[in-house]
């Protein structure tokens, strides 16, 4: 058993291609025939393609019925992880009603790699199939892969575990990617100066770009120190909610209530908007570092070194000379410097 959910099944046992989007009225009657026809595999112990069928309608009109029916035949049919993976999301959508029909989870979660996908505005896809959870009971020691969809790109995600190992996946978005450079090189183009003589192109943007690179009004020093402490401070704050995550799933394992999950999907989050506010400010002061005058920084030094040399040669007295010599009648003693 590789995974903890099966895709949703046609008529003909298949998984449904993607058709036209059904109205309200149409999703409801065919929510009906779905479940209908789970009763029948069901009655007919069929359970594998009950459940299938009874997870299918609980995704076309969602109703606890439809998803408690799915759990009991994966029960049956010998699939606890599936089921266990409905149960979960059974009881994050409806509460402690529901408590009678899941707690079998704590039987299966020692024996499960427990993977929990997060991600803000985004589309969970797994087993090629877009899913409405965001906690998957999985085989251990075995590679599970899923397609995450943000409305910037998608991003593959491969995870795997040991048996009782809980694990939170923070996925970010991808950054846009801009067009770099120009198709047709720059150099391969012609121009004609004002007198009228050819140049090259591709000469004349790089003496255009090395102006504009010297205009370019530089940032102070300060800036980027200042961006790299919220940057760390920020960073620390999402460590210490990463840790408080865990903390809230370790006592809600222990004891589930639906207090408790609550904390901790907003504990997740948490972590998750702290997650992309540490990227955010990395990134800006890695765009600090770029504009920054890290020569003026040294000019600066330079010259009040020089300052202070030159005060020095300024202020500085020179040592007082004596000289001695005979003169008719008498000696001449002569002294030199400045006092």
């Amino acid at each position: 058993m590789a995974a903890c959910v099966l895709p949703a099944v046609t008529a003909a046992g298949q998984a449904p291609a993607s058709g036209p989007i059904l109205n309200d009225e149409e999703r409801l009657v065919a929510a009906e025939a779905a479940y209908e026809r789970g009763s029948r595999a069901f009655r007919a112990e069929n359970y594998a393609e009950a459940a299938r069928w009874y997870e299918r309608a609980d995704e076309l009109v969602p109703a606890a019925n439809a998803l408690i029916q799915s759990i009991r035949s994966y029960q049956l049919d010998g699939k606890p992880l599936q089921a266990a993976t409905l149960a979960y999301y059974l009881l994050a959508r409806h509460g402690q009603n529901m408590m009678k029909h899941t707690a079998f989870i704590h039987q299966v979660a020692p024996k499960a790699f427990v993977a929990t996908v997060s991600c803000a505005a985004c589309r969970v896809e797994f087993l090629s199939r877009e899913v409405r959870y965001r906690t998957f009971y999985l085989e251990p020691e075995m590679q599970h892969r899923f397609r995450v969809h943000f409305e910037t790109g998608e991003q593959s995600l491969n995870v795997s575990g040991q048996a009782g190992e809980r694990q939170t996946y923070f996925v970010e978005p991808p950054k846009n990617q801009t067009q770099a450079g120009s198709l047709v090189p720059p150099g391969m183009r012609a121009a004609h100066s004002s007198a009228g003589q050819p140049t090259n192109s591709g000469q004349a943007d790089s003496i255009k770009a090395s102006r504009d690179r010297n205009n370019v009004r530089r940032l102070p020093p300060a800036v980027f120190y200042t961006t790299l402490a919220a940057a760390a401070a920020v960073g620390g704050v999402t460590i210490w909610s990463w840790l408080d995550t865990r903390s809230k799933r370790n006592a809600f394992d222990s004891a589930p209530t639906l207090d408790g999950l609550e904390a901790g999907n907003q504990a997740e989050r948490r972590t998750t908007i702290l997650i992309a506010a540490t990227g955010g400010a990395v990134g800006l002061a890695a765009i600090f570092a770029a504009f920054t005058d890290w020569k003026g920084l040294h000019r600066s030094s330079k010259d009040d070194e020089t300052k202070r040399k030159g005060s020095d040669k300024k202020h500085k007295r020179k040592r007082p000379r004596a000289s001695a010599g005979r003169i008719a009648g008498g000696g001449l003693l002569t002294v030199a410097g400045v006092f």
